[in-house]
C-alpha cells in the first residue's frame, strides 16, 4: 500500500484492504477496512476446527462475509513507551535483558483512544462509539523464553485510565517484567500489577479478571469480567501456550468502561470451561 496520504506526507500503513492513516502524530488516526473475513464461532475455535493462520490450509467450507470499517481514533492519554534500545540494555541483569527481549529489543508505544465510526457487516451498517488502545512498535523479539503474560487496559468516561503488562514469576520465585500506569486527574502514575488474573479458565465470557495496581500514590483495585473472547489453543509453534484475546467490562469506583485483555499461559495450566 502507498505510504503517502492525500496531503503527500508519508503517514499511511496498511496491507490489502486494511489502511491506517496518521492524521496528526500522537493525536488522531483514521482506520479503514474493506475485506472478506472468515466466519467462525468460539466453539469451533476451542475444538480446533477454526484455525486460520498464514500457513494454514483454508477449509473451503468456511463462509466469508463482507465487512467494511471506517473509524477515527482520537488519543486521550499520553503515550506509554517501552524503550529497550541497545544503549538501554547495558545496565541490566541477564534476567532483565531476557524480559526486555520478550517485550522487544527496540521500542514500543501504547496509547489509549476514543473512537467514532461506522461498521458494515454483510451490507448492514451500524454507527458506533468506543475506546481502545493503539500499539506501534519497531523491535526484534526473541520469544524462546516466553512463559506467558497478562495485558489489560481501559479508559473510563471521566478520563481516568490504566494499562499494564506482566510476565509470570520466574521458577526461582523472583518477580519478572511487571510495568504499567494509572492515569488519574490528568496525572500519570507508574504502577505495578498485583493479584494478576493469569489465564487459567478458557471460557467465552464471565471470567473474573480483576486486578490491583500499586503506585506511589496508593493501590487501586479495578474489577473486571471478560466478554467477547477469542482463543488460540494447542499451539506447539508458540511453545504450547494457549492465547486469549478479547474485551472486558471494567469497574473502577463509580466508573465503568469496556477495555481490552490479552493473556497467555502454558496449556498445562489451563482448562476449557463450558
Amino acid at each position: 500500500m502507498p505510504v503517502a496520504s492525500e496531503t503527500g506526507r508519508n503517514s499511511v500503513l496498511g496491507a490489502g484492504g486494511l489502511r491506517f492513516e496518521c492524521v496528526e502524530p500522537f493525536r488522531k488516526w483514521r482506520v479503514t477496512l474493506d475485506d472478506l473475513p472468515y466466519d467462525g464461532r468460539i466453539e469451533e475455535q476451542l475444538r480446533g476446527n477454526f484455525r486460520i493462520f498464514a500457513d494454514t490450509r483454508i477449509d473451503p467450507a468456511f463462509k466469508t462475509t463482507p465487512i467494511k470499517l471506517d473509524v477515527e481514533l482520537e488519543m486521550v492519554v499520553p503515550a506509554w513507551t517501552q524503550d529497550y534500545r541497545v544503549e538501554k540494555l547495558a545496565g541490566m541483569t541477564d534476567k532483565q535483558r531476557t524480559d526486555a527481549g520478550l517485550m522487544g529489543y527496540g521500542w514500543r508505544v501504547e496509547q489509549m483512544f476514543r473512537a467514532q465510526g461506522a461498521l458494515t457487516i454483510d451490507g448492514q451498517t451500524r454507527s458506533f462509539k468506543g475506546q481502545g488502545s493503539r500499539i506501534h512498535r519497531q523491535s526484534v523479539r526473541p520469544m524462546g523464553a516466553f512463559r506467558g503474560h497478562c495485558w489489560q487496559s481501559a479508559v473510563f468516561p471521566d478520563g481516568r485510565a490504566f494499562a499494564y503488562i506482566a510476565y509470570p514469576p520466574r521458577e526461582d520465585g523472583s518477580e519478572a517484567y511487571n510495568d504499567g500506569y494509572v492515569y488519574l486527574d490528568g496525572a500519570w502514575h507508574l504502577a505495578k500489577a498485583r493479584r494478576i488474573p493469569w489465564l487459567r479458565d478458557i471460557r467465552f465470557e464471565g471470567d473474573d479478571v480483576s486486578v490491583e495496581l500499586e503506585t506511589a500514590k496508593g493501590t487501586y483495585r479495578i474489577a473486571g469480567t471478560t466478554m467477547l473472547s477469542t482463543f488460540r489453543v494447542g499451539n506447539p509453534d508458540i511453545g504450547g501456550l494457549d492465547l486469549h484475546q478479547g474485551s472486558a467490562r471494567y469497574q473502577w469506583d463509580d466508573q465503568q468502561a469496556m477495555g481490552m485483555i490479552e493473556r497467555s499461559s502454558h496449556e498445562s495450566q489451563t482448562r476449557i470451561v463450558d
